[in-house]
Order: structure tokens, then sequence, then C-alpha cells
């Protein structure tokens, strides 16, 4: 049975969901509309009976559907012993309709789930008109004392309102809809249509189970737990910083590290020790990385946010699921303990060719096929960086065409600034479906001249705008990237035809671009140090080892650099060749930083660069070395205890230089060096080589200077570093 989902509010959301064990149709007949302010995530407006909540919706919305004569149901079960004294619903009413409202509670099979006994029933002759505020539209229904009913622990139970009748939204007088969030982690929450006047339906095979959906009905029980219990939640996972509004990156760059958190919510008693496990994983469903974080003392009632002790860096663009699992002891329910988020890696030397987005290999659901000014856009943030302006070189749309005719399809791709929250439409493109009347992805490669360029605190928006004979498709599995509170916005909704958005969270829309390194340069003055880190490794004693630091411009003025210097503490054994010099826009100053120790001494300090650059006045790069007498130049013997990639030596060289890198164990190794559009230019080694210290010996001889790249890939290490050739 297909059951037409459709959006209502200002954090919207639109889609169709796929559930296909019925043959029969429900077709959605209307178009969304916006309530105007923004939602809040509220609950019951008066004081409920019970202490205690059992709910699985996000307080998020609204979103409804909009099919005739239409029952609302959610399954509970309790952790433990539960007295049910009040039950909350939140429908949509904006119409002003009269029509009768009924709340309905049942016991029921715990096998089959079919309806028992009604243990509570209550009626409204009509429901409240809408209100903007939607805490103001839930309707709690509180017990008498003698109403009171008793659940065992884990014994499941149902809350049913209805019936709805549905219908025209833009038709006075008609509906009451049943609200849903944007989606689900634990998909509790069904509809049934029925005839006219009939009663909630009993089986839940026949009526219920096709009608599954992939968002949470906004129904909760109120009342009190009658034992302890031990309950953690996984409410939300994040990169930001929570103490700073929406400040994640859902794109993040190959190799660089990036720390995830993890919002916890104890809803049973106090837990002395539990453990979180962090994960990174890929649309197959393969684990590249996870970590277990332990946490203690986590009182009852508790929320708090927990930040992963290791960072997770892969060298590999794609889009990536980070998930996060509690694992508390005897936890009575294991529908929250799982949380994700979206991370996509992009390589911006390379990544003109590669489709990115927010959707896995799989859309459950879609929009509906209302046409006019409703949009449906996905926002993707400049993953950060001043003086690294990205190109936007392409984009596209999944769509469903109706059938075998060429449908137009309207896209709008904009910029936004995301400070000043404004926005501007850049490309107006009208393209078209083929015949073939299957799902298609619909876009194109942008020319030369039409490139978009943005950087750091900017983003691009590209907006499907609805259509009549096609329908934009959705991801509906978590995690969906609209519905996370901890991050940028990242799915969109206009209702005018691009010229305002709000946020929209029923799923991720089937919506990617490509991105490249931008050849322009930003305005103002900017410059950057190459290599990033000046890693010297380990070195012989009594001797002098240099790193040639290139300083370059860019961009579009001139930095002076007033001072260039290494902390009081690191001055006997750190020089700099020169203090002071000029960059031009593009430009390109090398200057040498030489290492020197009589005896073993290790360092870690900073490179501190004085200018009057736009970006800090004072910007640092890290150093470090270790000198030591044990070492033999360019020997090492015995058998390393870690994985690890020295920086080559000579660094800047021309034509040769040597690299090197451990092994702990036997391995199978792919040693290459990279230019700097990602493309491999020697491939030292490909093969199997055994434990200890190896070193190879590069020549450029063929090559033109600048700037490369090495690469040390085992079965379970990755590593890479930068070297600059000279001539």
């Amino acid at each position: 049975m297909l059951i037409g989902l459709l959006a209502l509010g200002a954090a919207p959301s639109f889609g169709k969901d796929a559930l296909q064990d019925l043959s029969t149709s429900l077709v959605p007949d209307a178009v969304p509309f916006a309530i105007g302010e923004e939602p809040s995530a509220g609950g019951p407006v008066r004081d409920p009976a019970g202490d205690d909540w059992i709910f699985y919706d996000d307080g998020t919305g609204p979103s409804y559907y909009p099919s005739l004569r239409l029952y609302a149901r959610v399954i509970f079960t309790p952790s433990t012993e539960f007295q049910l004294q009040a039950i909350s619903v939140c429908p949509g009413n904006w119409n002003n309709s009269n029509a009768p409202f009924n709340v309905y509670v049942f016991r029921e099979n715990q096998q089959s789930h079919n309806l028992g006994e009604q243990v509570y029933t209550a009626r409204l002759n009509a429901l409240p008109e809408w209100q903007a505020d939607m805490a103001s539209n839930w309707q709690l229904f509180e017990f008498e004392e003698e109403e009171y009913v008793h659940f065992d622990s884990a014994e499941s139970f149902s809350v049913i309102y209805g019936l709805c009748p549905g219908g025209d939204q833009n038709q006075q007088g008609t509906g009451y809809w049943a609200i849903v969030d944007g989606a689900s982690e634990v998909r509790r929450s069904y509809l049934a249509q029925v005839a006219q006047g009939a009663a909630p339906p009993v089986n839940h095979a026949q009526a219920w189970q096709g009608n599954r959906l992939n968002n949470d009905l906004l129904i909760r029980a109120n009342g009190t737990y009658l034992s302890e219990f031990v309950d953690v939640a996984v409410v939300e996972v994040f990169n930001g910083n929570p103490n700073q509004a929406l400040t994640g990156q859902y794109l993040m760059y190959p190799n660089t590290q990036q720390t995830f958190k993890a919002q916890i919510a104890n809803i049973g008693n106090d837990v002395d020790v539990m453990t979180l496990n962090f994960s990174a994983n890929d649309l197959e469903g393969n684990v590249l990385w996870n970590y277990d974080q332990v946490v203690e003392n986590l009182g009852g009632g508790d929320t708090v946010v927990v930040t992963c002790d290791e960072a997770w860096s892969h060298d590999t663009p794609g889009t990536y699921r980070i998930f996060v699992s509690a694992e508390a002891g005897d936890d009575s329910n294991y529908d929250n303990d799982i949380n994700s988020l979206d991370q996509i890696i992009f390589d911006p030397e390379n990544g003109r060719d590669t489709w990115i987005g927010y959707t896995d290999t799989t859309m459950e659901t879609s929009t509906s096929g209302a046409a006019g000014d409703i949009g449906w856009g996905a926002v993707f943030n400049h993953p950060g960086g001043a003086d690294r302006l990205l190109w936007v070189t392409g984009y596209q749309c999944m769509v469903q065409p109706a059938d075998e005719n060429e449908y137009p399809i309207t896209f709008l791709v904009a910029k936004i600034d995301l400070a000043a929250r404004q926005l501007e439409t850049l490309i107006d493109d009208t393209l078209y479906t083929d015949n073939t009347g299957i799902v298609q992805w619909v876009g194109r490669d942008l020319d030369r001249e039409e490139y978009i360029t943005f950087g750091e605190n900017e983003a691009i928006l590209v907006t499907y705008i609805a259509a009549d004979g096609t329908r934009i498709q959705i991801d509906g599995t978590p995690p969906i990237s609209g519905t996370n509170a901890h991050m940028p916005s990242s799915m969109m909704i206009t209702f005018d035809g691009g010229n305002g958005y709000s946020g929209a969270n029923s799923g991720d829309y089937a919506i990617q671009v490509k991105l490249g390194v931008s050849e322009d340069l930003p305005e103002g003055k900017h410059f950057k140090l190459v290599p990033d880190t000046l890693d010297f490794g380990e070195v012989r004693a009594g001797r002098d080892h240099e790193i040639m630091a290139m300083f370059i411009g860019t961009g579009m003025d001139s930095v002076h650099v007033t001072n260039v210097q290494i902390p009081p503490s690191a001055r006997n054994f750190v020089r700099i060749s020169q203090q002071q010099f000029s960059l031009a826009s593009a430009e390109t100053t090398f200057v040498t930083v030489t290492f020197r120790a009589d005896v073993d001494t290790a360092i870690s300090t900073q490179l501190l660069v004085n200018s009057d650059s736009d970006d800090n006045r004072q910007l640092r790069w890290r150093l470090i070395a270790h000198a030591t007498l044990s070492i033999h130049e360019n020997v090492q013997t015995g058998i390393p205890g870690e994985y690890s990639l020295s920086q080559n030596y000579p660094n800047p060289f021309n034509p040769t230089t040597s690299i090197g890198f451990a092994l702990p164990k036997a391995d199978d190794v792919h040693f290459g060096v990279y230019d700097m559009n990602g493309r491999l230019v020697s491939d030292l080694f490909n093969g199997r080589l055994g434990a200890g210290y190896h070193s190879f010996e590069f020549d450029a001889t063929d090559l033109p200077a600048g700037i490369y790249s090495y690469k040390l890939s085992t079965s379970g290490f990755t590593s890479v570093r930068k070297m600059v050739l000279m001539k």
C-alpha cells in the first residue's frame, strides 16, 4: 500500500513511502504549504500526571499524510513495569475541521501484534485549529486514577488516534491529518486505511504491517516506571563544537583528521560505566575504523556529549557512515542504542570527475508529484580553509518520470553566504528526462565559464523545482542529514521557486555535485606553507639537517612577512635562513630551516610566522625532530614496533631523494609518488616486504619542479607525506 507523505510546516519533509506489501494504492492528492514560524520540538503544553515518558519521535516536523480515512498507531514497549497515566498526540488540523477526534489504548498480542483488549478511549468533538507554534498543537489526555493501566516489562501496547478524514488541505473544513517527524531509527509507527466509520482494525498483518512508516508519528505515552532499569540512548552523532551552533562539516578532505561526538541520554537509572563504540563504515557496510570510548558515572536523566578520544582520517573519496553504539550492561531497550552521521570525503585536487552527495545506493521514498513553486534542495558547505577556493563543475538529481515522455525539469544552483544568510542564484537551467520512463540521473557538467567559485563560510545549494510528471528520489535510511540538529542544514525546501528556503527533514535528497580546486585566487592577502608540518624525523646527531619551507602567495594581493622565528626554547637547535620577505600573488619563496643537535635531543615546537595576512597576524606550523647518537645514517636495524613513514631527505631535492618507512611485520606494500593532481608518477614498490626498516631512492630527473606526495599503503596502515622538487 502506498501512502503519500506531504509537508506541512517550516521544517518540512516530502515523500512517498515505498511500501510494497499490498496492492492497493493511496494516492497523494494535495500540495504542501508552510505554517510560518519555525516549529519547536516540544511536547504537551500542560504538565502530565506521570514523571516518565515513552516516545520515539524527535519532536520535529511537521509532515502529514493527506490520504483519506486513516488511523495512526504507535506500538510502545516499556523497558520495565510501567503504569500508563496519560497520552499525548499531535495531529494536524489547519483547516478548522469539525470532524470528531478519538484516541484509543489497546493491549496487544505480543507475537502477532494484533490488537487485544481496549483499555482506554477518549473523544474530542473537534480538534483545535493548528497553531504556528508546534508545541501548542499537542493534545494531552490525562487518565483518572482508576483508569491507570499497568503493563509488564517489555509488554507492548498500542496508542491509536483517528479516524483522520484527510483530503484536500486547501479546502476549508476538510481534514485533519496524521503528523510525523522526519525519520525513524526504530520504525514503530503505522497507518491503516479503513471504510468510513469503521473501528481501528484488529489484524496487524492485514491492516497495519504493510504501512509501517519510515517516520515517527507524534504520539507519546506518559506514566511512571515501577522498577529500576538501564536504558542509554544515542541521541545524535556530529563533528562540530557542541557549544557553537552548526559548526560541523559534512565534507572533509582526504587524510585530514575528523573528531566525532555523540550526545547520549540516560533514560533509566544511574550507570556506573558504559562503552560507546565509534566506527566508520563504507556504503557496503565494511568497517574501516572503530574505537571504544569508556563513559563513567552517568546519572539517571543525564544528557551529555562524549567526544571520541581518537580522530578518524581516510584517503579514499566517497560517502561514509559514522556509527555510534552504546553498550550499558543490561540495557532494556536496544531500539535507541545506535545513531549515525553522514561524512563525505572528496579529493579537491581530482574531484571534478567525482559525484558527491548524501545518499546511499537505495532510495526508499520520493517526493509528491506536486508542481508549482515547490522545490527540494541539497546544501554543500565549503570544508574550510581561506586559501582554498573550490569550483562547482557539475550537478545532477535522481528523478522518477511518470512514463516514457520527456519531461522538463528546472534546476537552480545558488551560492549561499552563511554569515549573512543570503543566497544568490547563479544558474537557472531547464533539462529533460529521457524517454525510458525509468529512474534516472538528470543533470550536466558545466562549461568552464560556468564554474561557480565558493570559499570558506560559503555553501552551494542545488534545487530541483517540482514539475508535473517527475518525482525526486529520497534516501530514507538513517542517517538523515536533514534531521541532525547539531549539524548545518543540508536538506532544504522552497515554497516560492527559490526565493526563500527552510530546513527539511524527510530524508536525504538524491542530489549530487562535482567539486574541484578553483584556479581562481581569493581576494585579499593570503599565503600557505608547504609542507604543512616540518618533520625532520629521526636523524643523526652532530650534523646539520635541512628542510626547505616553501611559502606560496595564495591571494590576489601581496603579503609582507615581517618575521619567521622559532620559540626561545628551541633556538639552540633550529636556524632560519631569512626572517623577512614579500610574497606577490602566486609567488613562491623558499626558507631553509636547519636542525642540529650534538646529543640525543627530541623537540616538538612551532615555526612562528608574523605577517600582514588577512587570515591571522601570526600563523603557526608544527616542527618536530629527534636527533640521536645511536642512529647510523640511512641505516636502521632491528624490528620496529609500529608502522611509520619518514620525511624524505633531502627535502627539497634535485633530482634524487631517499624515502624510508618501517614495517613491524611482513606485509603487502604499495609505495608510490603522485603529482598534485593525484596522478601516479612513480611506482617505487608494489609487492610483499618483510618486517624492518626500508629505504627507496626516488629519481625525479624527468619530472618538472613542483610539490609531490608519496604514499605508503599496507594491509592495515596508510600514510602520505609531501616533498618539494626544485630545478
